[in-house]
């Protein structure tokens, strides 16, 4: 229970509602909390009592004012320990009142253990492997940046209307393709000429030179450059060119090796706290803890924010793959070379 002065009484309303936002978003992803594992804020007392009240509240570790004159506020601790969670975390969120700002601590949950399915690809991951194994995390077919020559080479292109004149190596189509059928089109792209060369493709250490084949085709304004589809890659599975290629931002590893920013995205009313990882030998799973601060009735507008949350691995990070929650590998680069 927190004690505002009484014309603050829609602040701690306001409070109540996000602290019952965050319990529903616990069971939403399948924490398995219940509300009577935390103490929920209440409405403000009557305006007669809270006066009172007030007066003999004193603020604790877990609710500390501002050095404004202050209303008198407390927190209250839950007072048990969720067997699904690891640990309890308290987050602060600082929130505006009537003389400056008051902080409050938010119980963060720690993400239960990933899915089976997440952890399986990488069990056997050989992280001391000297050359690493291929974690793709680009588009197997890069078409330059110059782009087509035309809307009708764009649809033509899309629509899998592609012809040959000459050999191709085996699964080159099916890349170009992305498996799609062939459709009506209002051209034909032809391809022809291909050579084979080494290009550079994004994997989860950065830019790396791998086997591709240099095409020239029609409607292009520039060679396509496409992976040789008999590359050994751990990951995506060979030959799934539906399958998403990793996560679309980066993370950054200090010169320590053991700190790292994990990407988060967010908007206007987000505040970025930290990440949290789970550690295994092969990989390293990793989450964004944010909040949302109230919108107070305002209009908010509807602005993504990419932003950067820290923690301190255990152990180095050396040859692991860093994933999210969803099993996507994450892109890690050196701190300082944060240019893509």
């Amino acid at each position: 229970m927190l004690w505002p002065e009484p014309t603050q009484q829609h602040r701690l309303e306001e409070i109540r509602d996000n602290l019952h936002s965050r319990i529903a978003e616990a069971r939403r992803e399948g924490w398995q909390v219940s509300s009577k594992d935390y103490t929920s804020a209440s409405p403000a007392p009557r305006t007669s009592s809270a006066r009172s009240t007030a007066a003999r509240a004193q603020p604790t570790s877990e609710c500390r004012q501002s050095n404004d004159p202050p209303s008198a506020t407390r927190g209250r601790q839950a007072q048990r320990e969720h067997p699904a969670l690891r640990r309890h975390n308290y987050l602060p969120s600082r929130l505006p009142s009537k003389h400056g700002l008051f902080t409050i601590r938010v119980l963060a949950m720690t993400f239960p253990a990933p899915a089976e399915k997440v952890l399986q690809p990488w069990r056997d991951f050989p992280v001391e492997q000297t050359p690493r194994p291929v974690v793709l995390l680009d588009l197997p077919v890069h078409i330059g940046d110059e782009g087509f020559v035309d809307g009708d080479a764009k649809l033509s292109w899309m629509s899998a209307a592609i012809d040959t004149t000459v050999p191709l190596p085996d699964g080159i189509i099916n890349l170009i393709t992305g498996g799609r059928p062939r459709r009506a089109a209002p051209g034909t792209l032809t391809i022809a000429d291909v050579e084979r060369c080494d290009e550079e493709f994004w994997c989860d250490r950065g830019p790396r030179r791998l086997p591709a084949y240099r095409l020239d085709i029609s409607g292009l304004r520039q060679p396509c450059i496409i992976i040789d589809p008999t590359l050994n890659c751990w990951w995506p599975v060979h030959n799934d060119p539906g399958r998403a290629h990793g996560a679309l931002d980066h993370a950054t590893i200090n010169d320590d090796d053991l700190t790292l920013n994990f990407p988060a995205f967010g908007g206007i009313l987000t505040l970025f706290h930290r990440a949290e990882f789970i550690e295994y030998p092969t990989c390293v799973v990793g989450r964004a803890i944010t909040s949302e601060r109230p919108s107070c009735g305002r209009a908010v507008r509807a602005v993504g924010i990419r932003a950067k949350v820290t923690a301190q691995l255990n152990t180095p990070l050396g040859g692991r793959v860093l994933l999210r929650e969803d099993g996507e590998p994450v892109r890690v680069i050196a701190e300082g070379n944060d240019t893509i």
